[in-house]
């Protein structure tokens, strides 16, 4: 049996899968979140954020092209298990670059790159070695070739010009990998014998990243139902609403993008910015079980970054309206004013203002999914 109710079982054991790698982007997520939080404690450097991003984005591509063995995947338990190996290798660099931070003293983060370099590079090498032989696209070996290039040397040496020459070289090589993809566009969707669509491929991971950015929310929220009322802030609180109430907003509106979101790559990588956005101002507006400031003092102390990304969110949405085609952009001129209001309030410190502020902004969007009702 191979569809059950319109429910393929291609369908059935990607979703396995695509568990897994939203698992293994959390814990990316979590460790760059926990790095921003203490942004102050660490001197920053281009080495493990580079890096984790490199292995982050390399995490993407390969869910986009394991669209392609989607099929043998059904065939039989040895290829379903075939994927496994990547997820591990992923979750294994996440865990050695991040899970060792706020274990230590260490207050440079070129300090923990450098200090677990062996097991990143070979974690790194061990992937592209196995993608290799895995691949069945032969047209991504040149790619591959380069990484093995880049592992080795990473491995070999630990000098730091080097290294930053290693990171360039492969930003630059995704960023090439990207834009070949992007010269062979194809608007028609590979459907397999069981109707198992490219567009529901990457949807379901998509909404795995959706999903761990509203536990995010849940796990703050039950925070603060533990804190002591003093510490508490509405300003804060309502911020909170705000951007939970504009995740579901965007999440329902963004079904039309769904069309575009196979057509290339870019598309698909470019649809994961809002949810990265709103995690961010999640993570600048919930402080940490460890933070000591109470809620509306971290609030303040994040003002301008928390409104310097709602501006790029909304920036966002006004960019992917355009690139995805979307038939009403009206929203667009709404889009327009959030990113003056936020840009104002980057610079307005007065707390009656923000007040204000975020009291009109809930009104008016709490309004508009009133509409959606109707």
């Amino acid at each position: 049996m191979e569809e059950i109710y319109g429910f393929s079982k291609i369908e059935y054991l990607v979703t396995f899968h695509s568990i897994i790698f939203g698992y293994v982007a959390s814990v990316f997520l979590e460790g760059w979140g926990y790095v921003l939080r203490r942004r102050r404690s660490f001197s920053l450097d281009r080495y493990l954020l580079f890096f984790t991003y490199e292995v982050f984005t390399l995490m993407l591509i390969h869910w986009w092209n394991l669209y392609d063995r989607s099929e043998l995947i059904g065939l039989n338990l040895g290829n379903f298990l075939a994927v496994l190996p990547y997820s591990i290798l992923f979750y294994f660099i996440a865990t050695v670059a991040f899970a060792r931070i706020d274990s230590s003293n260490i207050n440079s983060l070129s300090t923990v790159y450098f200090t677990h370099r062996l097991r990143l590079y070979i974690s790194l090498l061990l992937f592209v070695i196995y993608d290799f032989f895995m691949t069945i696209h032969v047209e991504n070996h040149i790619f591959q070739i380069v990484g093995l290039f880049i592992c080795v040397a990473g491995i070999a040496s630990n000098n730091k010009h080097l290294h930053k020459a290693l990171l360039t070289i492969g930003i630059t090589s995704l960023l090439l990998l990207i834009f070949r993809n992007l010269l062979n566009i194809n608007h028609e969707f590979i459907y397999g014998k069981d109707k198992y669509s490219k567009v529901e491929h990457l949807t379901i991971f998509i909404s795995m990243i959706y999903g761990y950015v509203i536990t995010v929310f849940f796990v703050g929220w039950s925070r603060m139902l533990r804190t002591k009322q003093r510490n508490l802030s509405m300003t804060q609180f309502l911020w909170t609403l705000f951007a939970f109430f504009f995740l579901i907003d965007i999440w329902w509106g963004s079904w039309s993008r769904n069309s575009h979101v196979a057509s290339t790559m870019l598309h698909f990588l470019l649809s994961l910015a809002t949810p990265f956005l709103i995690f961010v101002i999640c993570v600048l507006l919930f402080p940490s079980k460890d933070e000591k400031d109470n809620y509306l003092g971290y609030f303040l102390a994040n003002k301008n970054l928390i409104f310097l990304t709602f501006a790029l969110l909304f920036l966002s949405q006004i960019v992917l309206s355009f690139f995805f085609v979307e038939d009403f952009q009206s929203e667009n001129y709404l889009r327009l004013a959030g990113i003056g209001l936020s840009l104002l309030s980057i610079k307005i410190n007065n707390l009656i203002y923000h007040k204000i502020l975020v009291t009109v902004a809930f009104i008016l969007l709490s309004g508009n999914l009133f509409l959606q009702f109707m």
